[in-house]
C-alpha cells in the first residue's frame, strides 16, 4: 500500500535524476530559431474599473473586430449583466449575438445564465446554480443546458476552518448518485493551507451509443492517481509530480522557478525525465506580467517558440485600458500552429473548482 512518504520520496528522486542527466531544473532561455514568421492571431482589449470590466473587444489577426462586450453592474458593484455584440457602434438585435445574466445572494454568485442568439433570437444555451458555506466557498454547483441535461454536477467539503478543501466530487446526474471523479486533498501539518498532496479518482466509461459499445473490451474502468506538490523555502510550490497508483510510476512532473515572488519559467517533463514543454514569464518594473512565451521540446525540427503572449496597461481618454496580444509562429520545418478561439472571448463566470489544477 503507498503513503505519503513513498510518494515524497519519489518526488525527490525525480529531483536527483534531473540534476544526474542534465535535465534543466531552471534553463535559461531557449534560442530561437531563426526560419520562422511571427503572426498576431487575435487581440483582447478591456476597458475596466474600480469593480471589473466596463467593456471589451476582440479583433482578429485581421484587425476586424470580431466581438463587443458591455457589462451592467447593480448597486453593490456585481456584475449582473453581460451583452456580447459583432459591432461597437450598433448595439441593437442585428448585432447582439449572446447575453450572460448573474444572480446573487448577498455576496454570492449564485446563478448564471447564457444565451445564444439562434434562428435569430437568444435562446437560453446553459445555466447553473451554486451554494457557499460561511466562508465564501462554494459547496454545490449545477450546470445544465437547455435542455434540462447535465453539463456539470459538483460538490466540495472543507476542513473545520471552512477555507481549505477535503474532497471535492464530480457527479454525472442530478441526483449525485453516479460518482465519476474525485479529488481529495492533505496539508502540510504545519502549515494548513500548503497542499503536498492529491488523490484523483476517475471513472472513465465508453460512449454508450458508440455501435462497438456492447464488445467493447471494457465498458467501465477506474483509474487512480496521485499529485505531490513540493514547496521552496518561500513558499513557493515549485514541483508537481503526478503518479499512476495501479503501478507507482511517475506520469508526469511541471516544474516552476521564481525570481522573488514572481514565476519564471515553467518546464514539463514527462515520465522519462525529458523536457516536452516550456514556458518564460517577464514582468516589467512594477512586477506587472508582461509577457508568456510557450516553448515545445518534442517537435522533430527542435526546440521552437510556438506561441507569445504579451500584457499591456494604458490610459486612453481617460479610460484605464487591459490589453493582450497573442501570436503564432511559422516555421520552415512545419505549418504555423493554430489555436481555438472558440465562439466568445467572454466566457461566463461560474465558482472556481477547489482542487489545485495547474496550467
Amino acid at each position: 500500500m503507498k503513503t505519503k512518504n513513498i510518494f515524497i520520496y519519489i518526488s525527490l528522486t525525480l529531483l536527483a535524476a534531473f540534476a544526474l542527466t542534465g535535465c534543466p531544473q531552471s534553463p535559461g532561455e531557449p534560442e530561437e530559431p531563426v526560419t520562422f514568421t511571427e503572426t498576431l492571431y487575435e487581440k483582447y482589449v478591456e476597458h475596466y474599473g474600480d469593480y471589473g470590466p466596463l467593456e471589451t473587444w476582440l479583433y482578429d489577426s485581421d484587425g476586424e473586430l470580431e466581438e463587443y462586450a458591455t457589462f451592467v453592474y447593480n448597486g453593490s458593484n456585481q456584475n449582473t449583466e453581460v451583452w456580447i455584440y459583432t459591432d461597437d457602434q450598433v448595439l441593437d438585435d442585428t448585432t447582439l449575438v449572446s447575453k450572460i445574466l448573474y444572480t446573487y445572494t448577498g455576496d454570492d454568485l449564485t446563478g448564471g445564465e447564457l444565451y445564444n442568439k439562434s434562428g435569430g433570437i437568444l435562446v437560453k444555451d446553459t445555466y447553473y446554480t451554486a451554494t457557499y458555506n460561511p466562508q465564501g466557498n462554494y459547496l454545490t454547483y449545477l450546470e445544465k443546458d437547455g435542455t434540462d441535461t447535465v453539463i456539470e454536477n459538483r460538490s466540495c467539503t472543507y476542513d473545520g476552518t471552512g477555507e481549505y478543501y477535503d474532497t471535492e466530487t464530480y457527479y454525472s446526474d442530478e441526483g449525485a448518485t453516479d460518482k465519476i471523479e474525485e479529488y481529495q486533498c492533505t496539508y502540510d501539518v504545519t502549515d494548513p493551507w500548503k497542499y503536498v498532496m492529491e488523490n484523483h479518482y476517475i471513472k472513465i466509461g465508453a460512449d454508450p451509443d458508440d455501435p462497438d459499445y456492447p464488445n467493447m473490451d471494457y465498458q467501465e474502468y477506474v483509474r487512480n492517481l496521485t499529485y505531490t506538490y513540493t514547496w521552496d523555502s518561500s513558499d513557493h510550490m515549485y514541483l508537481q509530480s503526478d503518479f499512476d497508483d495501479e503501478t507507482g510510476d511517475m506520469i508526469l512532473a511541471i516544474m516552476y522557478t521564481f525570481e522573488g515572488d514572481n514565476r519564471k519559467t515553467r518546464s514539463y517533463f514527462n515520465q522519462d525525465g525529458k523536457l516536452m514543454l516550456y514556458r518564460t514569464y517577464q514582468y516589467d518594473a512594477t512586477d506587472f506580467l508582461i509577457e508568456i512565451r510557450y516553448y515545445n521540446y518534442n517537435n522533430s525540427a527542435g526546440n521552437e517558440l510556438i506561441t507569445r503572449e504579451t500584457f499591456s496597461l494604458y490610459t486612453d481618454g481617460g479610460n484605464d485600458m487591459y490589453e493582450k496580444k497573442t501570436y503564432i509562429y511559422n516555421y520552415a520545418s512545419r505549418s504555423r500552429g493554430s489555436l481555438d478561439s472558440g465562439s466568445s472571448r467572454v466566457r461566463i463566470v461560474r465558482p472556481e473548482c477547489s482542487h489545485f489544477f495547474r496550467e
